[in-house]
């Protein structure tokens, strides 16, 4: 092992001793794109911008006019849905 390998295994190895620390929620997805991959992007993109799921499209209200190709966030609409509906949604949620 050379002599710079031995200085940045040793200063790598040390406990960080400033006083402070982060810990950051990181979500990670396997190498490549796939059907997985998407699902996941999707489902976080979802969850951030508060869209609309597919299946909640029957029977709701619009507020206001969408133009074409714009995504429908949930304040967006008048819902409809059964409470059980509601509940399975937020659980669905907390998973992500």
């Amino acid at each position: 092992m050379s002599k710079d390998d031995k200085i940045l295994k040793e200063f790598t190895s040390k406990e960080y001793e400033h006083g402070w620390s982060v810990d950051f929620d990181v979500d990670q997805a396997p190498k490549g794109l796939n059907e997985d991959v998407i699902r996941l992007i999707s489902s976080k993109r979802s969850k951030q911008e508060n869209l609309l799921p597919m299946g909640y499209t029957d029977n709701v209200i619009l507020k206001k006019d969408v133009m074409k190709d714009e995504f429908i966030c949930l304040e967006d609409v008048e819902l409809n849905l059964q409470k059980e509906i509601i509940e399975a949604r937020e659980y669905q949620y907390n998973l992500i």
